[in-house]
C-alpha cells in the first residue's frame, strides 16, 4: 500500500509540473495574461444620505453647505436665544456655517439703504456734486432728517459721498431721495433699477418699493438676500469704509452754516456710545428696528484669515423693570455668539484644486489608464478638529466603464465630498490624460516570417509536449522500478528458505 501511496504522489508531481510548464513558456516569449481589475470603489459617507443620483444637481448645495445658496449649514443645532432668523457667511470660501429660518420674509426696514448705496455707488459717481431740491424734500417721508435736528435744506451742494455717509452713519432718509433722483431722475426709476439688481444677485425673496425703508407691506426680504445685498455693496472700497465708519462729519457750506457730527447706531463699530458692545472682529454694519421694537443687524466681521457676513433678524431687546428703556440689545448679544461660533471653531481648508489627481481608471483597449481630476478649486470650512481624513468621497460614475480612445479632458465622473451629513464640494471629474487604442503586436522573424506572438505559442506546444513525454517516462521508470523491487524480494525469500530448510 505504502509503494501506490509513493506511485500516486509521483505521478501528482508529474502532472503539476506538466500544467505549470506551459506557463513558463509562455514568460519566456515575453507574453502575459491581461489582469483584470475591478472599478474603484465608490466611497461614502456614513451619515449622509444620498439627496439625488443626477449628476446635474449640485447635492453641495441642495445637501450642504457650499454658496449663497447652500440649504444645510455647517452648524444647525441651537445657539441664538430670540433672534427669529440668522445668517452666517464665510466669503473667501463661499461656505455657511450657520443659518435659521434663512428665507423667512420680514421688512427690511433700514437694510433697505445698504442697496440703495451700492446701487448708487455701481451707477454714479462719489465725487459728483448734488443740489438738494425742494422736490426731493417733499419726497421725503414726514419726520425723517439728516441728524435728526436740521436734515437736509434746500439749495445746499453736497458730494456724493457725503450723502452716502449720511445715508448709512447716520440712516437720513432724505439722503437716500436725493442720491436715488441724482442717480435715475426719481425714487421711482431708481427702485425698479434696485429690483432688478436683487434679482441679478440671486434674492429671489427680494421685493422694494421705496429707497428708505420707511415700512411697506410689499417691501420685504431675508436674511440669505440680506447677505448677497451685503457681499454685493462690499466689492466697493469705498461701500466696506462707509459701513465701518463710527463717527462723521459733515462740513459747513455756503447754505449749512455749522457743521454736523453723526453716530452710527452700529455699537459693535467701537465708539463710545454703549461701548460694551464694541467688537474689533467687526469692520462695518447696519442697524434695522421695525414697528414692533424688534432689533436686526447686519455686519461684516474679519479675524483669523476668515471673512464673514452675519445677520441676525428681529431679536427682542431686554427692558429694564418699568419696561420702558432698554436694559440689553439682543442684536449685539446674538451676533457675538454668532461670531464666536464661526471665528472660534472652523478653519479653512482646500478641499480640491486645479490640477489634482484623484483617481486612475482603467481604459478597454486602451495603451494605458487615466488620471483624474476635478474642474473645479474648492475651499471649505472645517470643524478646528477636523482634517483631510474625515472627509468621505462618493463617485456618481456618469460614463462607466472607459473604452479606448479617450482623450485629455474627457468627462468620467461627478465627484461628491462629504463631511457627515453635510456635502460640501462638488465637481465634474475629467481626464487628465489620454489613452490612444492599443495596436495588435506586429513584430516578426525574418525565418519564415513568424510573429514573436507565434513563437510563443510555439514555444508553448512544445512545452506540453515535453511535459506529456516526462510524465510518460516517469510513469514507466516507476513502473519497471516496481517490477525490480518485486523480483528482487522474492529472491531473497527464496535464499532465506533454502538457508532455514539447510
Amino acid at each position: 500500500m505504502k509503494k501506490n501511496r509513493y506511485l500516486c504522489l509521483v505521478l501528482c508531481l508529474a502532472m503539476v509540473f506538466t500544467l505549470q510548464h506551459p506557463a513558463s513558456a509562455s514568460e519566456a516569449a515575453g507574453t502575459t495574461a491581461p489582469v483584470v481589475t475591478d472599478a474603484p470603489a465608490e466611497p461614502t459617507a456614513p451619515s449622509a444620505p444620498l439627496v439625488s443620483t443626477d449628476p446635474d444637481v449640485d447635492a453641495s448645495i441642495v445637501n450642504g453647505c457650499h454658496s449663497f445658496d447652500a440649504q444645510v449649514p455647517l452648524r444647525s443645532d441651537p445657539v441664538l436665544t430670540t433672534a427669529k432668523s440668522s445668517f452666517l457667511y464665510e466669503l473667501e470660501s463661499d461656505t455657511l456655517v450657520y443659518g435659521t429660518n434663512m428665507d423667512l420674509k420680514f421688512s427690511p426696514g433700514s437694510f433697505v439703504k445698504l442697496m440703495t448705496a451700492a446701487l448708487a455707488l455701481e451707477m454714479g459717481d462719489p465725487a459728483q456734486e448734488i443740489t438738494v431740491t425742494a422736490e426731493m424734500l417733499e419726497a421725503v417721508p414726514e419726520g425723517s432728517s439728516i441728524t435728526g435736528v436740521s436734515g437736509l435744506m434746500e439749495g445746499e451742494r453736497l458730494t456724493m459721498e457725503d450723502l452716502l455717509y449720511c445715508l448709512i452713519v447716520d440712516s437720513a432718509n432724505d439722503a437716500a431721495i436725493a442720491l436715488a433722483v441724482s442717480v435715475s431722475g426719481s425714487e421711482e426709476a431708481f427702485v425698479e433699477k434696485m429690483n432688478a439688481k436683487a434679482a441679478e444677485l440671486g434674492c429671489t425673496n427680494t421685493h422694494f418699493t421705496n429707497v428708505h425703508g420707511i415700512y411697506h407691506e410689499n417691501q420685504y426680504t431675508t436674511a440669505r438676500d440680506l447677505a448677497r445685498i451685503m457681499a454685493y455693496g462690499i466689492q466697493d472700497t469705498l461701500f466696506q469704509e462707509i459701513i465701518d465708519t463710527d463717527f462723521f462729519w459733515l462740513d459747513s457750506n455756503d447754505v449749512r452754516e455749522e457743521g454736523e457730527g453723526m453716530y452710527s447706531d452700529n455699537y459693535m463699530l467701537g465708539q463710545l456710545i454703549l461701548e460694551i458692545y464694541a467688537d474689533d472682529r467687526c469692520t462695518g454694519g447696519k442697524v434695522s428696528t421695525n414697528e414692533q421694537g424688534q432689533r436686526s443687524l447686519a455686519i461684516t466681521a474679519e479675524s483669523n484669515n476668515l471673512r464673514y457676513v452675519g445677520i441676525v433678524i428681529n431679536a427682542d431687546p431686554k427692558y429694564d423693570g418699568d419696561g420702558w428703556e432698554i436694559k440689553e440689545y439682543m442684536e449685539y448679544v446674538e451676533m457675538d455668539r454668532l461670531l464666536n461660533l464661526g471665528f472660534e471653531n472652523y478653519q479653512p481648508m482646500q478641499i480640491l484644486f486645479d490640477g489634482q489627481i484623484l483617481d486612475s481608471f482603467s481604459v478597454t483597449n486602451g495603451t494605458n489608464a487615466v488620471a483624474v481630476g476635478p474642474t473645479n478649486s474648492v475651499r471649505s470650512l472645517l470643524p478646528a478638529t477636523a482634517d483631510l481624513s474625515s472627509l468621505s468621497m462618493r463617485y456618481l460614475r456618469t460614463n462607466g466603464v472607459l473604452t479606448a480612445p479617450v482623450e485629455k479632458g474627457t468627462l468620467v465622473d461627478v465627484l461628491q465630498i462629504w463631511y457627515g451629513s453635510v456635502c460640501i464640494a462638488q465637481s465634474d471629474l475629467v481626464t487628465m490624460n489620454s489613452s490612444r487604442v492599443a495596436e495588435a503586436s506586429s513584430n516578426t522573424q525574418d525565418d519564415g516570417g513568424l510573429s514573436m506572438e507565434g513563437f510563443g505559442k510555439v514555444l508553448g506546444i512544445v512545452g506540453i509536449i515535453a511535459g506529456v513525454g516526462l510524465s510518460v517516462f516517469l510513469i514507466l521508470f516507476l513502473i519497471r522500478w516496481v517490477r525490480v523491487t518485486r523480483l528482487r524480494s522474492r529472491r531473497r525469500k527464496r535464499r532465506n528458505s533454502r538457508r532455514r530448510s539447510r
